[in-house]
């Protein structure tokens, strides 16, 4: 089993996550990174940030088959890439864009796309 942490649309309630996961997550944690979240409209993303900041995290058990879904889901390697993050169950994937296009898109300030989706309808 592989431990992920996930931020956005894999989230529990989120579409992705009855599509790939359909599972409870093992943790949920706020870890405190070196990346900031950004909204890409539909769905958000990590980059990285010179200051740490706080991301609402679920940790999930996958299987080969559900990691290598997740990994075609998130266009691994062309779109997202993978970073390893500390959480309180050890180092865990999370994806994430390095592509510097992306510093300029709007900053999700809370580190929680939940609670950001609900706030708003599109960004």
């Amino acid at each position: 089993m592989i431990k992920i942490g996930v931020y956005g649309t894999l989230r529990k309630k989120f579409g992705n996550w009855s599509w790939a996961l359909n599972c409870e997550p093992i943790s949920i944690e706020t870890v405190n990174i070196p990346f900031k979240m950004i909204s890409l409209g539909g769905f958000p993303g990590l980059v990285p940030s010179e200051e740490n900041n706080d991301i609402v995290i679920e940790i999930y058990e996958v299987d080969d088959s559900q990691y290598k879904a997740i990994e075609r889901l998130e266009g691994y390697p062309r779109f997202y890439q993978k970073a390893l993050i500390p959480t309180s169950l050890g180092e865990v994937e999370v994806y994430v864009l390095n592509d510097k296009e992306y510093q300029n898109y709007p900053v999700v300030e809370s580190g929680d796309w939940k609670e950001y989706k609900s706030n708003k309808i599109f960004v």
